[in-house]
């Protein structure tokens, strides 16, 4: 499993940064409202989301972002893409209050 990643941002997908890590480009989800600049060296810590047919890694600049997202995913219907879009319109402080507070609405 891939834990965590430190290199350079090379490229901006639509789906994703690319991080340089040694020669190796990574496709890396990250929030939307952190993206970084290209050529930014970066330090991320990774959600690797394995499927039968698919691999993919979501990145997080802090330990507490990657608990709320992997906390998300145990909610049912949550999966990683809708765990990710909760993460890129609010802080890891805006969910924790939303859930404290039964704001369902929030979701």
């Amino acid at each position: 499993m891939i834990r965590t990643l430190s290199g350079r941002i090379t490229q901006h997908l639509s789906d994703g940064i690319v991080v340089d890590v040694g020669g190796v480009g990574y496709l890396v989800n990250v929030p939307a409202r952190s993206t970084p600049q290209l050529g930014d060296e970066i330090n991320c810590y990774i959600y690797h989301h394995i499927r039968e047919d698919s691999q993919a890694l979501y990145g997080f600049s802090t330990m507490e972002e990657l608990h709320i997202f992997q906390q998300l995913l145990t909610v049912p219907s949550i999966g990683p893409k809708l765990a990710m879009v909760i993460m890129s319109v609010a802080t890891p402080a805006d969910v924790v209050l939303a859930v404290e507070s039964d704001n369902v609405a929030f979701f």
